[in-house]
């Protein structure tokens, strides 16, 4: 599912509280993952402080029972969609 030079990281911890974090404006959509409620958040803030929608980084979070999932990506070839079906395949 990964182009040649593809990175992904996936994070999954234990849920201790509702995550927070602030992100450019319009750039977070809501998505179900897994059959649960995710937000898939496109960009991420550069070193002046700008939001870069088009920097190629990608997010993809849900919490399920006790745990908070963070798929992540910095290659703009990877898709929603593929993040997605990541996501499915986590048992």
């Amino acid at each position: 599912m990964l182009t040649e030079g593809g990175e992904l990281i996936i994070f999954i911890v234990e849920k201790t509280a509702i995550m927070g974090m602030e992100v450019g404006e319009g750039s977070v959509e809501e998505v179900i993952a897994n059959g649960k409620p995710a937000v898939f958040i496109n960009g991420m803030w550069n070193g002046e402080g700008e939001w870069e929608s088009d920097s190629g980084a990608k997010r993809l979070m849900w919490y399920q029972d006790n745990w908070r999932y963070n798929i992540q990506t910095f290659n703009q070839e990877i898709t929603l969609e593929e993040l997605l079906k990541i996501a499915e395949s986590i048992e």
